[in-house]
């Protein structure tokens, strides 16, 4: 797979991370979705929101733990919620690297999918065709 998996159960706690996080982005399409008029309006303001949700994500390199850079940028990957989900990603595969304990994580990641989902269900339902 390219990543020596901590344990079983980390690896079980990494799909469960996966599914909340397809989850949670069907949700915020559908928020977006209802709100938009028209499908190229809509390809911009998501690659507007998401480039810097996920640069600020820690996919790419350590911003929580990194002292180098300013607090702000500290302060916005905490605020960002996609930051929680990669990070609890990272901790239950290869159990090191991540700020949070992953359990913490997930309590956060599943709070953030059952406000996303339900707000989008509800946007959704309120749309007119």
């Amino acid at each position: 797979m390219g990543v020596s998996v901590s344990s079983i159960g980390g690896f079980i706690l990494a799909y469960i991370f996966m599914i909340l996080i397809a989850l949670t982005s069907v949700g915020f399409g559908l928020i977006m979705a209802s709100k938009m008029d028209d499908f190229e309006g809509f390809q911009i303001i998501i690659t507007l929101i998401l480039m810097p949700l996920f640069f600020l994500s820690s996919a790419l390199f350590p911003i929580a733990t990194n002292t180098n850079l300013p607090d702000i940028v500290i302060m916005l990957s905490f605020a960002n919620p996609l930051f929680y989900m990669v990070d609890g990603l990272r901790g239950s595969l290869t159990n090191m690297n991540n700020v949070l304990h992953p359990l913490v994580d997930l309590i956060i990641v599943v709070i953030i999918c059952l406000t996303m989902f339900g707000l989008g269900s509800y946007l959704f339902n309120k749309t007119e065709a």
